[in-house]
């Protein structure tokens, strides 16, 4: 009688212990986004090698561990990075897959009617993606493409820093920003040192004439700059910032999400140089300090085929250029420039898929720029 109860009581226990292995469960989770992938591939090997077996997770990602001792586990999903783990019987846990970066297709929107590949392009254009963008560690346009072939950049005290493509000057690029021409020219030049880097998704550029497209002042080429959206990730934020012995602190900020049918974004960045000079021994400096904000936001709308998008964003600079003690003022004064700068864009897109090869497009954009300089003759001796 006893026997029987112990053996009774024996197989209980391993029933119940095999019942508890499998209702542990394995989770397979979209890492950026937090969704579930369901049908992702799961393999389960031991590590002796003598047992395998395979499955598939369920609609909410949802896979039974039913392995019997320590095993290996791989999963894998299309568009996705296979990730490779061991795991313990009776376990359950969150599997998470990163999204694996293809390049395809590479799409541009300069100089065309539509998006298209690169390689159906009339013209050819170089593109800067956002892995170069942030690899280089630029803090500002001019610094990003001033090693790029053909092109060079001069720097100017008052109008600030522009760039040369193939020998022509900075009046003769045309700069875009999301297809829209940067205003606040001074005798035909832009300053790039003002475009901040951390809102740019990629950088679409074409050398040589585009007058025909673009105008007279893109003869030597055309520089479109196109912004980040958040086009899959659920919510997106991030802060980032760079130093330099030199004196640049730069900090920036980023908020974005997206819902399917809309998405918003936000982004801050504050840039701060505190003037150099290889030898520094006086007031004035060969590279003169400056203090830059800028604020970019931009919300979209998709409702059935249409798609709307405004964007909006405000620049500010205040750029000091300190002058030496003036020997007219018996070396007691010195005069003192600054410069700002206030610039305003906001921009409007409607867009409609009709077919295949049919699309409309409407835009509209309206800019506000302004720069002032004030003088000051500022004491030294009596402070």
């Amino acid at each position: 009688m006893w026997k029987r109860a112990i053996c009774t009581l024996a197989i209980l226990a391993v029933c119940s212990h095999s019942h508890v292995f499998s209702q542990s469960t394995l989770v397979v989770i979209d890492r950026e986004t937090g969704n579930t992938l369901p049908n992702a591939h799961v393999c389960f090997e031991s590590l002796d090698k003598e047992s395998t077996s395979y499955a598939l997770s369920d609609r909410n990602g949802v896979v039974e561990n039913t392995v019997q001792k320590r095993s290996l586990i791989s999963v894998s999903f299309i568009g996705y990075q296979t990730l490779i783990d061991t795991i313990s019987p009776g376990t359950s846990t969150n599997l998470y897959l990163l999204p694996s970066t293809v390049d395809i297709e590479e799409v541009i929107v300069t100089a065309q009617f539509s998006p298209k590949r690169i390689d159906q392009s009339i013209y050819k254009v170089k593109v800067i993606d956002n892995s170069l963008v942030e690899n280089k560690g630029a803090t500002n346009l001019t610094e990003l493409i001033s090693n790029e072939l053909n092109f060079s950049y001069e720097r100017d005290a008052a109008l600030g820093s522009t760039v040369r493509i193939q020998g022509l000057g900075g009046e003769h690029v045309k700069i875009l920003v999301d297809g829209v021409p940067m205003v606040g020219r001074q005798n035909g030049i832009l300053d790039l040192s003002q475009i901040n880097v951390s809102s740019i998704d990629h950088i679409e550029i074409v050398e040589g004439p585009m007058s025909v497209v673009y105008g007279s002042n893109a003869m030597a080429g055309v520089i479109n700059i196109i912004t980040k959206e958040n086009k899959r990730k659920s919510v997106s934020a991030g802060v980032e910032g760079y130093y330099e012995t030199v004196g640049v602190y730069d900090i920036a900020g980023n908020f974005s999400m997206n819902t399917g049918k809309s998405a918003f974004g936000l982004s801050a960045g504050r840039y701060f140089f505190g003037g150099y000079s290889e030898v520094d021994t006086s007031r004035a400096k060969e590279w003169n300090p400056k203090v830059q904000y800028n604020l970019d936001a931009y919300y979209s709308l998709t409702i059935n085929k249409w798609k709307g998008k405004l964007s909006a964003s405000y620049f500010d600079e205040e750029l000091r250029d300190n002058g030496n003690l003036n020997p007219d003022l018996n070396y007691e004064g010195a005069f003192d420039y600054y410069h700002f700068t206030n610039r305003w864009d906001t921009k409007i897109d409607l867009n409609r898929k009709f077919g295949e090869k049919q699309n409309l497009q409407i835009s509209g954009a309206y800019s506000n720029y302004r720069k002032s300089k004030i003088s000051y003759l500022n004491d030294l001796v009596n402070l």
